[in-house]
């Protein structure tokens, strides 16, 4: 169950240095949020610290679904943002991910607010959405999705989001999904800081979430 998750985030005190993973086993599960499933950690991009309140991320398959969630602490939870397609990024709180089919040049965004508010785009590639007007990229991948916020006992607290994603929405159909790559990353805004803290499960050297050759490869 989720609740795992949430006091596992608790005792992560310290995230290690180590480099972000290359490469996620893709775990088959029937069960909702199987406890056995290898968590990735959310770090600062461009430096790839710790960040000021930490996240993880854990991702599973059943039949014809990929299903990806983020756990994160979060002391300040919001985003004004409503509906379908606004710009969530610039509105407040969001969990964002990526993925790309192997052997594909097209790649897919999909956004999650803590009031359950979506983006969902299918971008032609890294330098080709660029020139593509942003309302021309809005998409339906069929994706069910539920966000909440969670406070423990000890005072922890912070909010959750979980996308079911049908394979077909992300270019899979009769493909397999072995191959593909996949980043899941975070604006954490704060009234109290200037500026929102932009954090990922891959590490950018430089530059921002649309790089898939920094993104994990799932095996």
């Amino acid at each position: 169950m989720i609740d795992y998750y949430f006091k596992r985030l608790e005792e992560r005190k310290n995230i290690p240095a180590d480099p972000s993973p290359v490469t996620y086993m893709l775990t088959e599960s029937k069960v909702n949020f199987p406890e056995e499933l290898g968590t990735i950690d959310l770090r600062v991009i461009g430096t790839n610290d710790a960040p000021k309140e930490r996240a993880v991320c854990v991702l599973w398959k059943n039949e014809e679904f990929l299903h990806v969630a983020a756990i994160m602490e979060d002391s300040d939870v919001y985003n004004t943002a409503t509906g379908k397609n606004m710009k969530t990024w610039a509105t407040g709180d969001v969990m964002e991910f990526f993925f790309q089919p192997a052997n594909s040049e097209n790649y897919y965004e999909l956004h999650l607010t803590p009031e359950k508010a979506t983006l969902e785009l299918d971008l032609p590639g890294e330098e080709k959405r660029l020139g593509v007007p942003f309302e021309n990229m809005f998409y339906d991948s069929g994706f069910v999705y539920d966000a909440g916020k969670f406070f423990l006992d000890s005072g922890f607290k912070g909010w959750w989001g979980q996308m079911k994603i049908p394979f077909s929405g992300i270019g899979l159909s009769g493909k397999s999904i072995k191959n593909s790559k996949f980043s899941v990353c975070r604006y954490n805004y704060s009234h109290s800081w200037e500026e929102p803290e932009k954090t990922s499960t891959s590490f950018y050297p430089e530059g921002g979430f649309h790089q898939p050759k920094y993104w994990h490869t799932l095996i």
